[in-house]
């Protein structure tokens, strides 16, 4: 999954990102790049796929497959890190997981507007359910409709371009090991995670309700891949 470059987006003004293409580096192979002084890195390490971004509004999001794939079933083993160079609240703010039927009308670069269903992991989880529960982490299916790079988190919410479709809560765990299984089958997402299930529709107005790619992705945090591993589903006979 890992790509010939990665682009850093560093946000001037409304409208005008800019982009900066960056090689990997030399002796480790990692993509690195630097926002607001903290490291972001992507990159293959002891066999797993390390993407370590642990800075707010930095998110990356490694893509893979084909955009026609239809019914299938993630398995994928995780570990997320603490970030010793950041020492405050932000640290790990725990937002990570696989993706399923994902759409980036310009990949690879896209500008912001793609689209997925994710079984994911989220530290603030449940602020699209209820307000009261804000803070709280969940196991959850989140679904993101096509969105502006320049819509902040709240007005995501706001704007619904981003639905929580099934969650359970879910304290996150440094260090743990985690074995994730998420199932797209027609318009059905499910998930599980030890004994814990998510299951819910996809809405029949978003763009992966019927096929798309998948992806692996971390939002101010670092967490490791591995084991990554994509069955096609085929209908019982």
């Amino acid at each position: 999954m890992a790509p010939n470059s990665i682009v850093d987006n560093e946000l001037h003004k409304p409208g005008e990102p800019e982009t900066v293409r960056i090689a990997p580096d030399s002796k480790t192979g990692l993509y690195r790049a630097h926002r607001n002084s903290t490291e972001i890195e992507i990159g293959v390490v002891d066999g797993r796929l390390r993407m370590r971004s642990s800075n707010i509004w930095a998110h990356l999001t490694a893509v893979t497959g084909d955009p026609q794939w239809t019914d299938y079933q993630i398995d994928v083993d995780m570990i997320n890190r603490v970030d010793k160079e950041m020492g405050h609240a932000r640290a790990n703010y725990l937002k990570f997981g696989p993706y399923g039927r994902v759409h980036v009308p310009n990949f690879p670069e896209t500008t912001g507007e793609h689209s997925f269903v994710g079984v994911e992991f989220d530290t603030f989880g449940n602020y699209d359910v209820s307000e009261e529960t804000f803070g709280n982490s969940a196991f959850q299916i989140r679904c993101k409709y096509p969105e502006s790079p320049m819509v902040w988190r709240d007005h995501s919410r706001v704007l619904r371009k981003t639905k929580i479709l099934d969650y359970h809560a879910w304290p996150i765990t440094q260090h743990k090991n985690i074995h994730l299984t998420a199932k797209y089958f027609g318009d059905r997402v499910e998930g599980w995670v030890d004994k814990k299930i998510v299951a819910e529709t996809i809405p029949a107005d978003h763009p992966g309700v019927k096929n798309g790619r998948i992806a692996l992705w971390t939002f101010e945090t670092w967490v490791e891949f591995d084991n990554v591993k994509v069955t096609r589903l085929m209908p019982a006979n």
